[in-house]
């Protein structure tokens, strides 16, 4: 065999070897550096027109958030956002559509502060502090939107009976599914693929079908970095007996959801079930 075509089949062949073998860390799941706004950004969230402030959660672990109130408010909208999704920006774009809505929004900026590096446990206790914070100063039902790696949060909340309902926006299964699903030409060589003991419980089917709330799934045809098939696993998952929905967005990318039109048609009405006791 020709010295370069031998050199050419070994690399392919340990590229094939160490992506068949990958293992999601717990750092790749938490990627995103954060840091708490400072108050001339957090006078800047509101535009002018809304007061936000920082919602101050005793328990450990501390966290990070911010509440924006709306003139008439009549419930509140927890945002969960994905890797990437800052409080500085997120909640400014979300107002414009939950304050006609008259609901209150709070966004979490980072899951925990105090540590090297958060994790699912310190997470998922900082997302439980949140919620009941947040049952105690709202001015009615408080429900819950996940996007992306913060949907795996929202869905295990779904099993308190205390929340309106929760909208997932691009859930997953897996951490391991995920790296299959983006693994674009290697995925042929990604046979198998596993992920941190900390990581496991973001399991998208298990959790759902232990929910008792409503749950309105929401995915689309393009969204590459969590594929339908996998948000409609989950939303396949969910118990037959809870109020259910799916939507299948068209033309929208990852990011792309909450500027959709469509997203916010279908889901407004639901919503805290808020709107509907307006018309």
């Amino acid at each position: 065999m020709p010295r370069l075509l031998l050199r050419t089949a070994s690399l392919i062949l340990l590229t094939a070897g160490i992506g068949a073998c990958y293992t999601v860390r717990n750092e790749d799941m938490f990627s995103v550096p954060r840091a708490p706004l400072s108050d001339s950004q957090i006078a800047a969230l509101g535009g002018g027109t809304v007061n936000a402030e920082r919602l101050v959660v005793g328990d450990e672990p501390t966290l990070d958030a911010y509440l924006a109130r709306v003139p008439e408010a009549r419930g509140t909208v927890i945002f969960l956002g994905g890797n990437g999704n800052e409080a500085s920006s997120v909640l400014p774009f979300l107002l414009g559509h939950l304050a006609p809505l008259h609901l209150d929004l709070v966004v979490m900026n980072y899951w925990a502060t105090g540590e090297p590096r958060s994790t699912v446990k310190s997470t998922r206790i900082a997302v439980s502090h949140l919620i009941q914070k947040t049952l105690k100063i709202s001015p009615g039902p408080v429900c819950l939107i996940g996007h992306s790696f913060g949907s795996w949060f929202a869905l295990d909340a779904a099993t308190r009976q205390d929340l309106s309902n929760i909208v997932l926006a691009a859930i997953g299964t897996t951490p391991t599914d995920l790296t299959i699903a983006q693994a674009g030409i290697w995925r042929p060589f990604l046979w198998h693929s596993s992920e941190d003991e900390s990581l496991q419980p973001l399991d998208g089917v298990k959790m759902a079908r232990q929910a008792v709330t409503p749950v309105f799934v929401v995915t689309s045809s393009e969204d590459h970095d969590i594929p339908p098939s996998l948000s409609l696993e989950v939303y396949q998952s969910l118990p037959p007996r809870i109020d259910k929905h799916l939507l299948e967005l068209h033309g929208v990318s990852h990011s792309g959801y909450f500027k959709s039109t469509e997203f916010w048609t279908a889901v407004a009405p639901v919503l805290c079930r808020v709107t509907q006791a307006q018309s």
